[in-house]
């Protein structure tokens, strides 16, 4: 169930879904662009054939060949006044609501590693060119900035 005013924002809303669509994957394209000249970052593949709305951007930040941690890098932009997000940290397997599920003497290697690297950049219909061009430059200046 759910209030009219509810239905109908939802109704206009999926009427804007395309367009908002096709701008989120411009700007994932424009932070690929820029970000994979940098020894060290990551990113979600979309699949062949597939279409992804870009709800989140995330990329992955291996702390060795990047020089720094996820954890340092979100700092780093933090102190630019850049929001980001570490989702999926920690993963459900080492939260207690979910340790019944898990057996915990089957380590999840990928699953941990992902957890520790992945950090969601801004994305969104209000966000431009010019924010992202901020991200990127402070993301390939990171170390720099510390």
């Amino acid at each position: 169930r759910m209030p009219e005013l509810s239905a109908a924002l939802a109704v206009e809303s999926l009427r804007m879904l395309d367009r908002v669509a096709a701008r989120r994957n411009e700007l994932a394209e424009l932070y690929r662009r820029e970000l994979s000249q940098l020894p060290g970052i990551g990113f979600v593949e979309v699949a062949p054939g597939a279409r992804s709305s870009h709800k989140d951007f995330s990329i992955t930040v291996d702390p060795t060949r990047f020089g720094m941690t996820r954890d340092a890098l979100r700092r780093t932009l933090a102190s630019r006044g850049i929001e980001t997000r570490a989702y999926y940290d920690p993963p459900c397997h080492h939260q207690t609501a979910f340790e019944r599920f898990h057996d915990r003497t089957r380590p999840l290697p990928a699953t941990d590693m992902l957890a520790a690297r992945s950090v969601a950049l801004p994305i969104g219909g209000h966000i431009d060119e010019s924010v992202v061009a901020e991200v990127c430059e402070t993301i390939a200046n990171a170390k720099q900035l510390v």
